[in-house]
């Protein structure tokens, strides 16, 4: 059932378009699979979500709030 499931999701990522439905496509892949490459979580609440040791390397990440307490707008 998990094959299933991962399948239909991997399926559903290569939907291309720029929608609600395809964060929520990437959201669900990612909580997962645990991997997203290239995925658009533009919108995606994170909020309490353990990145440790992600690799964020090439992220914009648009109002994001710093362990300094600014918020980060570059690249947006």
């Amino acid at each position: 059932m998990k094959k299933l499931i991962i399948i239909l999701l991997l399926s559903l990522g290569f939907i291309g378009t720029a929608s609600a439905g395809e964060v929520e496509t990437n959201n669900l892949k990612l909580k997962a699979l645990n991997a997203c490459k290239s995925c658009n979580l533009k919108g995606a609440d994170l909020s309490g979500v353990n990145l440790r040791r992600a690799d964020l390397g090439g992220a914009t990440l648009c109002y994001t709030k710093m362990p300094n307490g600014n918020i980060d707008n570059s690249g947006c």
